[in-house]
């Protein structure tokens, strides 16, 4: 599964590139790529094989984009459970380049116990107490709480495994905004296109310098991201704006 999870994401990857879709589509799209294995996993009907293929989706379906696929629920698990925690951090760093900063050292980790009477949202309300992590957690949470509605292989689930208490999705960002679930969450990313650009921009570079980005740097960052805005934020133009710039080739 963990292959093919994998494979979907690059081939998702290649077709907004080869298209020269908008940066939109990875938060949203109307299709996934899928084989017989995946479309098991996705309760999609009618994709025989295993070779991965453009899929369709219906307007209630819960996939498209980035969010909707395996290859990053798996890499947003915490051993045999989910994480909103580091699903949140995985928004911020991935797709809004605000990563937070890293936990305090004295402050023990969250134990993933489904099985007490308390939800996951009373059980990090309790951790945030602490003024150490609170500010951390007012910007995590809410962004993960929606992809609770995925276990850790990407499947949709109402209730947690091996209990009858339902997953609880909603989440309130620091700005008072409500999630109610990942179609907020994604309308959310929507509405900050500019910012998951930067962020995208960002990641190019350091993979194609193989070093962080500087606080120096920002302004020409800022030129692309402008010029990318200016075509629609479409693929290959934002890809040619990055090679084309000072930050590529220093």
């Amino acid at each position: 599964l963990a292959h093919w999870s994998l494979q979907e994401t690059r081939a998702f990857f290649n077709d907004v590139l080869r298209e020269d879709r908008t940066i939109a589509n990875f938060i949203q799209s109307d299709y996934i790529f899928a084989n017989h294995e995946l479309a098991k996993l996705y309760n999609l009907p009618n994709v025989p094989g295993m070779s991965l293929r453009k899929v369709l989706l219906s307007n209630s379906s819960a996939r498209g984009g980035l969010l909707g696929q395996s290859s990053v629920m798996l890499a947003t698990t915490n051993g045999p459970e989910t994480s909103p925690i580091l699903r949140g951090v995985w928004v911020l760093k991935n797709l809004l380049g605000r990563p937070p900063a890293p936990p305090p050292q004295d402050v023990p980790a969250i134990e993933p116990d489904v099985r007490g009477t308390r939800t996951l949202q009373e059980r990090l309300r309790k951790h945030s107490e602490n003024k150490a992590c609170k500010t951390c957690h007012a910007r995590i949470d809410p962004l993960g709480f929606p992809l609770e509605a995925f276990d850790r292989i990407g499947r949709q689930r109402v209730t947690y495994a091996n209990s009858s208490r339902s997953i609880q999705t909603s989440g309130v960002l620091a700005d008072g905004h409500i999630l109610e679930d990942v179609d907020d969450l994604r309308e959310m990313l929507l509405s900050r296109q500019e910012q998951v650009a930067a962020c995208l921009i960002k990641k190019l570079l350091e993979y194609a310098r193989g070093r962080l980005s500087k606080p120096s740097e920002e302004t020409e960052i800022g030129l692309i991201v402008e010029a990318s805005r200016q075509n629609g934020y479409r693929m290959r133009q934002l890809l040619h704006q990055v090679v084309q710039s000072n930050l590529f080739v220093n």
